[in-house]
């Protein structure tokens, strides 16, 4: 049976992010990114709610969605479809004051210069060194074509998240915390408090990486979510009912 894997892009992402990752992965793996649009709404994404089985692996932002779905999941009688959780330059803590700060900065830079100037701000932060050509255009693409609706939600998540090491702890199946040892927006603090909550997680942080993982270290990043996904889940009790509501 074909393994399904849902990919969750981060801020100003989309499934460009994940081209070449998903080149490796397939055809072995079902692979399908997640949109945005539907990640952003009050529900969870139809994906989510057919209650079919699937493996999430979230990165940065997405992982940060991931964590808080899984969290407000806790007190469901009805577990989350998600086998395996694989967080990729992501991290479990929650908002603090300096991230409201960087949401007012952000939010009048939106306004003043649109999105691909966010995507400027911040590009010194998302390689370890300087950035290919093809890389830096790919990431101010990506962001030109993000709507500014889902950019001040996306940075409005980012600032409202809850501390979600609980419910990272508490997941049942396989998870995986792959990092950059020189990424500077989710730091090696910040993953060493996931590796400490979950202490069987497949942890790998890389050399010479920062925090676009997907564009910098694909290669690298498929190996490792390969042994991820070979981990074998519990099974997950399935509800008729809420494959009808």
């Amino acid at each position: 049976m074909t393994t399904r894997l849902i990919l969750v892009p981060g801020t100003l992402c989309d499934q460009r992010l994940f081209a070449a990752l998903a080149r490796r992965l397939r055809p072995a793996v079902s692979v399908q990114v997640a949109r945005w649009r539907e990640l952003l709404r009050a529900r969870e994404p139809q994906w989510w709610r057919q209650g079919e089985p699937f493996s999430l692996l979230g990165f940065s932002l997405g992982g940060i969605w991931a964590l808080q779905r899984l969290q407000a999941g806790l007190a469901s009688p009805t577990p989350p479809p998600v086998e395996r959780l694989a967080l990729v330059g992501s991290n479990a803590d929650g908002a603090g004051r300096q991230h409201w700060r960087r949401l007012q900065e952000q939010q009048r830079l939106l306004q003043r210069s649109g999105t691909a100037a966010l995507a400027k701000a911040a590009k010194g932060h998302y390689f370890a060194g300087r950035p290919m050509r093809w890389q830096a255009r790919l990431v101010l693409d990506m962001a030109r074509r993000t709507p500014p609706t889902t950019a001040r939600k996306q940075m409005r998540l980012a600032a409202q998240r809850g501390d979600a090491l609980q419910a990272l702890a508490a997941f049942p199946g396989p998870v995986a915390v792959l990092s950059g040892l020189d990424d500077r927006l989710c730091t090696p603090g910040q993953q060493q408090r996931m590796q400490a909550a979950r202490r069987d997680a497949l942890a790998q942080a890389w050399e010479r990486c920062g925090h676009m993982i997907p564009l910098e270290a694909p290669g690298r990043l498929a190996l490792a979510i390969q042994r991820w996904l070979a981990q074998t889940p519990r099974p997950i009790p399935i509800s008729t009912g809420e494959l009808t509501r």
